[in-house]
């Protein structure tokens, strides 16, 4: 079973603040930061770490640093494009 089929029947049996419930919630985000690691990371580990600085300086109120990621998202961009167009 799909792990957030089993989270949406443990939910239905637990109430939100048991004991279980919350170790369950734990697992449940220990498992897919795991999966963003080993399986995404590799493909989109530079899409993921600007989005997560982006955020941090939207947080942070600091709009200068945020204008000036746009540069790294050309440069994604253009990684992007010769990773699915590889030349021939």
């Amino acid at each position: 079973m799909p792990l957030y089929l089993s989270s949406y029947s443990f939910q239905e049996r637990t109430s939100e603040d048991s004991k279980e419930s919350e170790s369950f919630k734990e697992l449940l985000t220990a498992r897919t930061h795991e999966f963003i690691e080993e399986v995404l990371t590799p493909h989109f580990g530079g899409m993921i770490a600007f989005v997560k600085d982006c955020e941090a300086c939207i947080e942070r109120g600091n709009m200068d640093a945020l204008r000036n990621e746009e540069s790294k998202l050309h440069r994604l961009q253009a990684l992007d494009s010769v990773s699915v167009n590889p030349p021939i």
